[in-house]
């Protein structure tokens, strides 16, 4: 390793690095000599550098800039902290409103009877509107048979047919949001239980 001792003036560089107190500094230029000089150009900081004061006692370390895989290694670390810390916030929230999976499973209950119930009454509604449409279809039958069917049934059927359509969509919908609901309490049910340590 060679060493060498420079002293630049303020002339030399016109945004040198100058820290308070200090008489000299130690760094590495671009080759990898080690160098004391009384400032160091800009360029060098990247690689760290002591400074010193007129005894050539070091008083402060300043280390290298982080490289390109070390920078993504931190950002990947942080991503990663703020992950952890986001499902523990998570965690916590699930037990403050389930302490137990006996909560997990009464809250469940609760909320599934409502949407079963629901489901029933649209249930129904999809069976009433098909018994319509198809006295109405039994009632334009007889008038084609009669000659002809009149404008009003044809329009009550068109009526009917999207009514039930619509409320075939809202079955849909409502099965579905009960098929999600059993999905969730399901997730919970197994987080929860891992969280206390209980078995299922």
């Amino acid at each position: 390793m060679r060493w060498w001792l420079l002293f630049i003036t303020p002339f030399v560089f016109a945004s040198e690095v100058s820290v308070p107190g200090a008489a000299f500094y130690r760094f590495s230029d671009d080759a990898g000599n080690r160098v004391l000089a009384d400032k160091i150009p800009p360029r060098f900081v990247k690689y760290g550098y002591e400074v010193l004061d007129r005894r050539l006692f070091v008083i402060h370390r300043v280390a290298p800039a982080p490289t390109a895989e070390e920078l993504a290694a931190m950002e990947r670390a942080q991503r990663q902290a703020q992950i952890n810390a986001q499902k523990q916030a998570q965690d916590d929230a699930l037990l403050d409103r389930f302490p137990s999976v006996s909560d997990v499973e009464a809250a469940k209950r609760s909320e599934l009877g409502r949407l079963e119930l629901q489901l029933e009454i649209q249930m129904s509604a999809v069976e009433s509107h098909r018994k319509n449409l198809a006295a109405l279809k039994r009632k334009a039958a007889r008038e084609e048979r009669n000659g002809q069917v009149s404008e009003q049934t044809l329009s009550e059927v068109a009526q009917k047919e999207l009514d039930l359509l619509r409320a075939q969509q809202i079955l849909l919908e409502r099965e579905q949001r009960v098929a999600d609901l059993e999905a969730l309490y399901q997730a919970r049910k197994t987080r929860v239980a891992e969280l206390t340590q209980t078995e299922l």
